[in-house]
């Protein structure tokens, strides 16, 4: 590959990078609470900048409880468990 080819391919990339990042998924709370099967108190305390919609960051951290996902890991491989 030449010069402008690389050039044209990474200018390319990086713009469909832009583009995806700028797409931000919301959702109500209502829909929240529905998805996460938590209370309302608990999809409101996930509402961090208060603007009551749900964006993919905080349903992250509203349903995956840290060490969640290496527990179930670990007790599903027969590898020990952590302490």
């Amino acid at each position: 590959m030449n010069t402008r080819t690389l050039f044209t391919l990474l200018l390319t990339m990086m713009s469909g990078a832009a583009i995806a990042v700028d797409k931000v998924q919301f959702m109500t709370l209502d829909e929240a609470q529905q998805a996460s099967s938590k209370s309302a108190e608990e999809v409101r305390a996930a509402d961090i900048n208060g603007d009551r919609l749900i964006d993919t960051v905080e349903f992250a951290a509203l349903t995956v409880a840290p060490g969640d996902a290496p527990a179930d890991a670990t007790e599903r491989s027969g590898a020990p468990a952590r302490e």
